[in-house]
């Protein structure tokens, strides 16, 4: 099995990816996506199918599609420039994280590198969620206490 999914470089023109199965179980499997985790398990339990699972990871990529639309392009790419600047000077200094030159970037960048990115996962993560509480909400077979307000 293979998932097509659209990756948007700086100019914003789609490029295919494909994603081997073994890669596709990890990506549910990683803390950095709590709503597809925590949805991993209850396709497993037979509460929820796995068509819904699949549909739900494409809702977390167009959470970053969404990303890319609502965000300024200029700085994006001034974001990347400085992370592969963050990462080259990390990897020359001996994985000193507490190089003050770190410590700029870091302020420049808006976070560190991992920081970033786990912004952006769980940004894309609150779209998947968004479709659930939508596509599920009604079903009897969950607990209400899942999509609880407040």
């Amino acid at each position: 099995m293979v998932f097509y999914l659209i990756s948007f470089s700086i100019r914003r023109k789609p490029r295919p990816l494909s994603i081997p199965t073994q890669w596709a179980k990890l990506l549910t499997e990683v803390v950095n996506y709590p709503v597809l985790s925590s949805l991993s398990g209850l396709v497993e339990s037979g509460v929820v199918g796995k068509h819904t699972l699949a549909a739900a990871k494409i809702a977390h990529e167009f959470g970053h599609v969404n990303q890319m639309i609502d965000s300024d392009g200029a700085h994006y790419k001034h974001q990347l420039q400085l992370v592969q600047v963050y990462i080259t000077t990390l990897l020359s200094n001996g994985h000193n994280a507490r190089d003050p030159r770190l410590n700029e970037l870091t302020r420049e960048i808006g976070g560190t590198p991992l920081e970033l990115r786990e912004d952006r996962e769980y940004l894309a993560e609150a779209n998947a969620m968004l479709y659930l509480r939508d596509r599920l909400s009604d079903s009897a077979r969950l607990d209400r206490r899942f999509f609880r307000k407040g």
